[in-house]
């Protein structure tokens, strides 16, 4: 009975291997084009439909003698935003029966950063179908500052947006406001997907999978009163510290687009969703320090943890162009597209007079691509 076990389990394996192996070597090819007759299969089919065609032709791309893996390298030139970074206004009275002056709020001095992705795929050998790992790096870090002078009537001075005194006002005023933000981004993405023809120049490569992303921010304001008649004078400062860590893991799925013009070049357009289980450690530290030493100590000091599922949203469109070389052994790309990600509810940040921030993440820039096959 063992030997008759052995031998139908080492049959069994055979007749697999057997199979990956023919499936693999209908899947070599370009892909770049499809073909003008698609080569018939038997799997699945009874007898009488030996004569059909495969209807979704793989469209790769893919090397005529390789190992089928590819590598990806990404530079990317995105901005981060994130909503309620307002850290201070004017135009607010702080006084009954005095209408305010035209004022403004003011946010951080956004601007784009460099960063990198990297990738590693393979094409598998079951009907044309490749799974895909991309790891994205990208750090912020952007600050802003405003000031009035010191003799500007109090009426007319900057007010904290993060900040309040012990009965929870907005009533004390600043003549100085400085905002630093740090932001670093890291994301894991993992596909399962096919890319095929619809028609002749349109290809669609729907893909499932999972995205994995631990985050760190830091977001520091300082404000500063000077005495009203002596600029030299520090009546008060007043710190506030935020620190968010958050990791999170989550279902992805999307759907990338191609349109090929001719047979090099092409228009692409990527679109993916992502429910993201999050884990989010957030702290804040204010300080009060006055000018005669009476007062140097922690105003707030205090942290809270949250795990909702929030929704990121990503969007890419671009141009493309595909090279294959020595016999069809080898396939390079170069891409370049704007993408743009939306990161819901990203910001857990508390102000005390309206609750806690729920802001958004706004990531957009350029993005160039480079794909190597062998």
């Amino acid at each position: 009975m063992n030997h008759k076990y052995l031998v139908a389990v080492a049959t069994l394996l055979c007749s697999s291997v057997a199979f990956a192996a023919s499936d693999n070597s209908r899947s070599q090819g370009r892909g770049s084009m499809p073909p003008k007759e698609s080569m018939p299969t038997d799997q699945f089919k009874a007898p009488e439909d030996r004569g059909f065609k495969e209807i979704t032709p793989n469209a790769g791309p893919r090397v005529s003698h390789g190992a089928d893996v590819f590598i990806t390298a990404d530079f990317i030139y995105w901005t981060a935003r994130q909503d309620g970074m307002v850290y201070t206004i004017t135009g607010r009275n702080t006084f009954a029966n005095i209408n305010a002056s035209s004022g403004s709020a003011k946010d951080l001095g956004w601007k784009g950063e460099p960063g990198f992705k990297v990738g590693l795929g393979l094409n598998l050998g079951h009907d044309g179908w490749d799974i895909y790992a991309q790891y994205t790096w990208l750090h912020t870090r952007v600050s802003d500052s405003t000031n009035v002078a010191f003799d500007t009537p109090v009426q007319q001075r900057l007010v904290a947006t993060y900040f309040s005194d012990r009965n929870g006002s907005l009533s004390r005023t600043f003549t100085k406001a400085r905002a630093k933000w740090d932001h670093h981004f890291n994301v894991i993405d993992l596909e399962l997907g096919r890319n095929y023809f619809i028609s002749q120049f349109l290809t669609l490569r729907p893909h499932v999978g999972f995205k994995g992303t631990w985050q760190d921010q830091d977001f520091k304001i300082r404000y500063t009163d000077q005495d009203i008649t002596d600029p030299t004078s520090i009546d008060r400062i007043e710190k506030v510290k935020f620190n968010q860590d958050m990791w999170g893991l989550g279902i992805r799925m999307g759907l990338n687009t191609g349109w090929h013009f001719i047979e090099n070049f092409g228009i692409f357009g990527n679109l993916a969703l992502t429910a993201l289980w999050t884990d989010f450690d957030t702290k804040r530290k204010d300080r009060v320090i006055t000018s005669n030493g009476a007062n140097n100590s922690l105003f707030y000091n205090f942290k809270f943890d949250q795990n909702p599922v929030n929704t990121i949203l990503e969007l890419a469109i671009g141009l493309r162009y595909d090279l294959w070389f020595s016999d069809d052994d080898y396939h390079f790309g170069l891409s370049a597209a704007w993408e743009e990600q939306v990161w819901v509810n990203h910001s857990r940040f508390v102000r005390f007079f309206s609750g806690e921030v729920q802001g958004d993440l706004y990531l957009h820039g350029l993005t160039l691509k480079a794909r190597f096959d062998f």
